[in-house]
């Protein structure tokens, strides 16, 4: 292990845990959320950087107003699950057809609207509210690892930058394969809503997210191959550590001194596998599952379905593997 990995494992797991803190203190009932884009964002130099926050933003931003004004025009909860597949499919097929430094924003503009549409359809919580959650959350976690890891002349670890689950488009691909993927898009948002609608809970939600999050990064990319490779592993990885933490949670209800001890163990053991090199794709995959499952054990509700969460998740990741595979040949 280098030094300058260690460097970044340290950064990474300062953006992290700011990100965290801050978003559990403004009490942000989606938290979590801010720590997502420490482990996807990281890119080798800091213009690249800069572009990756900003498409995230702008792809926040975006996704979370079509999002509202989806659900302020359209009631029929069928209807509203296939509106918000065709519209994730579109952005799918944009990341596609765009350059490489704009794609990222239009994967990210899916993902929020998967983010915003699904929780409604399980509860419905209040819509305005829960966009406005989730865009806060997002914009402390940029604004957290882009500060800490921006270095304008120099550059940070290989890893960071060609890991799976980061990868833009690299260049154009050809309108055919756009729509196809586009299509498997589609299947994968429309027949979580559908099956949410179907069966509301904490579980299905969970698997529903994870099918169509990890769905929009796949197609999105050029070259799936080493994302899908791991991301059955690494989601697993994730869902085992939320299992653990779910399970001290409940039996032995710690204090926030313990919480925090062992929150902060789970994100610096995830910060070193993001910045070694033959671990770093991986590591987005058991990072993001982790939160996905776990939810920081701040609900009791949650804590108590981690268990069919996360295996609802690994299936999520599993059906990824299979179908994005046979696309990509």
């Amino acid at each position: 292990m280098t030094q300058e990995v260690v460097r970044t494992a340290l950064k990474l797991f300062a953006a992290a845990a700011v990100a965290l803190s801050v978003a559990m203190t403004l009490g942000l009932e989606h938290a979590y959320w801010a720590g997502i884009p420490i482990w996807v964002i990281a890119q080798r130099q800091g213009s690249d950087l800069l572009n990756r926050s900003l498409m995230r933003i702008v792809g926040t931003l975006v996704g979370a107003g079509i999002g509202l004004a989806l659900l302020s025009q359209v009631q029929d909860p069928v209807a509203l699950s296939l509106a918000a597949g065709g519209l994730c499919a579109l952005c799918v097929i944009a990341a596609q057809r765009l350059p490489a430094h704009r794609s990222y924003g239009a994967t990210v503009s899916a993902i929020t609207l998967v983010v915003i549409i699904l929780p409604y359809l399980a509860g419905p919580p209040s819509p305005l509210a829960h966009a406005v959650d989730r865009v806060i959350a997002t914009l402390i976690g940029v604004l957290c690892i882009s500060v800490v890891m921006y270095r304008p002349k120099a550059q940070i670890p290989p890893s960071t930058q060609s890991a799976p689950g980061t990868q833009a488009v690299v260049g154009v691909r050809p309108l055919r394969g756009a729509l196809v993927r586009g299509a498997v898009m589609f299947a994968a948002a429309t027949g979580s809503a559908l099956v949410l609608v179907a069966l509301p809970s904490q579980p299905v939600m969970v698997a529903g997210m994870g099918l169509a999050i990890l769905t929009a990064l796949g197609a999105s990319m050029h070259d799936p191959g080493p994302f899908l490779r791991g991301v059955v592993p690494g989601t697993v990885i994730g869902v085992l550590v939320a299992w653990g933490f779910s399970a001290l949670i409940w039996y032995a209800a710690p204090g926030p001194l313990l919480f925090g001890g062992v929150l902060g163990a789970i994100l610096l053991a995830g910060s070193f596998l993001r910045a070694a090199p033959r671990t770093a794709g991986i590591a987005i995959d058991a990072n993001i599952g982790f939160l996905l499952v776990a939810q920081l054990g701040l609900d009791r509700d949650i804590v108590a379905s981690a268990g069919p969460s996360g295996a609802a998740l690994i299936g999520a990741a599993v059906i990824v593997r299979l179908v994005l595979g046979r696309v990509a040949r």
